[in-house]
């Protein structure tokens, strides 16, 4: 838990209230981000076994960060398939270290996010579905 030190807010975290210093957010996710970055940068993650964080910044359930290199600079293409039909799709700019925010997750269902990597020169090189709960 983070602690800040002006005012206070509460927001529910796990089925569980918890109070958070300050309105100062942009703080604390901004240390929060360089501490996934960190653990992100000692690992050996790609699209196969991406870094995936699921509530990264504590308020809200329903989004995720998924992290991974490629050799060369790719493109990326998510989707996260919809309950009825209705795909969000997300395209991201080519990188060699994807930092890739999920939003529209639905709460308590086995979300399916398809990340789809391309090279600048080809149409698909490889994809990998990722079940969020």
């Amino acid at each position: 838990m983070f602690y800040f030190a002006k005012e206070n807010f509460t927001f529910l975290l796990d089925e569980a209230s918890s109070e958070v210093k300050n309105d100062d957010i942009y703080s604390a996710q901004a240390l929060i981000t360089r501490e996934y970055k960190e653990k992100y940068k000692k690992g050996k993650y790609t699209i196969d076994n991406p870094y995936l964080v699921i509530n990264p910044y504590y308020i809200s359930p329903q989004t995720a960060l998924v992290m991974f290199k490629t050799d060369k600079s790719e493109k990326v293409k998510v989707t996260i398939k919809g309950k009825h039909n209705d795909d969000l799709v997300v395209n991201f700019e080519a990188s060699k270290d994807h930092y890739i925010p999920i939003y529209g997750l639905y709460g308590n269902y086995n979300n399916q996010v398809v990340i789809e990597t391309r090279k600048v020169w080809r149409l698909k090189s490889k994809e990998n579905l990722i079940q969020v709960r």
